[in-house]
């Protein structure tokens, strides 16, 4: 649903950054993809380089959507972004860790990597698909996972072990983007044992079959929430708004309210599309707010923190 009457005075607080980077189904919507079924993984695949990263909702708050890597399976997300070069930015993104492990299985960890549109296959057109057109499945800048591996290609990368509980946590990675105007944003889950395991995709003595040499451990790992932010000539009051995170949206019940850089925030108000004060408080417990009592609709949320002012848009289902 969409609502166009708002307040013109929580408008004006309202941070708009048009120098970010697009990304497209950043928050992993279970959406339509170029063929099948439709898939969280939507606008992330690419099969040169491994196995659609699988829908899953299981842990998430008010069945949101995010991307599963699991199962000793070749599951991989990746996405070409245009970016501004000699640029700071920072990747912010929600993932989960499950460490189920035995003796045979090692646990499985994320890893993230930033590539480098220099890294592209020679003779590679860039084209950046937008929501209203599905992207291929296939044919990107990267077909080949040992030239994203290369250290060369990529400008950052994290990977991300089990932390010791099985929770949603935040994660950032900062980096400058040197030379580059076009970058490759690649996650997956590793963990592959020595032994390699059995494979129903793979047929070694079919040419067509596919066959990766990695893959995720047996536990199940979950990313969600990616944004990418232009950290490069922000104001104190964009830098407040690019480290502040609310999640998830939409939602039914609980609002997460998180500052990445830890800022106090001093008090949070819900408005009505009509600009009416709708809920309001100065103590957030664990970083999150109970809006189960609210009607569903879209609201406005208004977090505080000194000088700083930054007004999300939120709906309640």
């Amino acid at each position: 649903m969409k609502q166009t009457l708002l307040s013109l005075c929580l408008l004006a607080s309202i941070s708009i950054y048009a120098q970010d980077p697009v990304v497209e189904n950043a928050i992993f919507d279970e959406i339509p993809k170029n063929s099948g079924s439709d898939c969280a993984c939507a606008h992330w695949m690419n099969k040169d380089l491994g196995d659609q990263a699988e829908t899953s909702n299981t842990g998430l708050e008010d069945g949101n959507f995010a991307v599963k890597f699991d199962n000793l399976e070749s599951d991989v997300v990746y996405q070409e972004v245009e970016v501004l070069a000699n640029t700071d930015y920072k990747l912010t993104f929600s993932a989960r860790l499950n460490d189920d492990s035995d003796d045979v299985n090692p646990p499985s960890n994320l890893e993230i990597r930033i590539l480098k549109g220099s890294g592209y296959e020679d003779g590679y057109e860039i084209i950046y698909y937008d929501d209203a057109t599905v992207k291929p499945s296939s044919g990107f800048g990267y077909t080949d996972i040992a030239e994203v591996e290369l250290e060369a290609n990529n400008i950052e990368s994290i990977e991300l072990a089990y932390p010791g509980n099985q929770d949603f946590s935040l994660y950032e990675l900062n980096f400058n983007s040197g030379d580059e105007t076009s970058i490759a944003i690649f996650a997956r889950g590793i963990g592959r044992p020595d032994t390699r395991p059995v494979d129903e995709n793979c047929d070694e003595n079919d040419e067509g079959s596919r066959c990766f040499e990695w893959s995720a451990g047996k536990d199940e790992t979950r990313l969600d929430y990616v944004e990418l932010v232009n950290q490069s000539a922000l104001s104190t009051q964009e830098v407040f708004a690019s480290n502040l995170k609310v999640y998830p949206n939409p939602t039914h019940s609980i609002l997460n309210i998180k500052s990445m850089d830890n800022v106090q925030i001093d008090n949070v108000e819900l408005f009505s599309i009509l600009g009416t004060s709708v809920f309001k408080t100065s103590s957030l417990t664990n970083d999150t707010i109970d809006v189960s009592e609210l009607a569903s609709g879209v609201y406005l949320l208004k977090i505080n923190s000194g000088i700083n002012s930054v007004t999300k848009r939120i709906v309640i289902e």
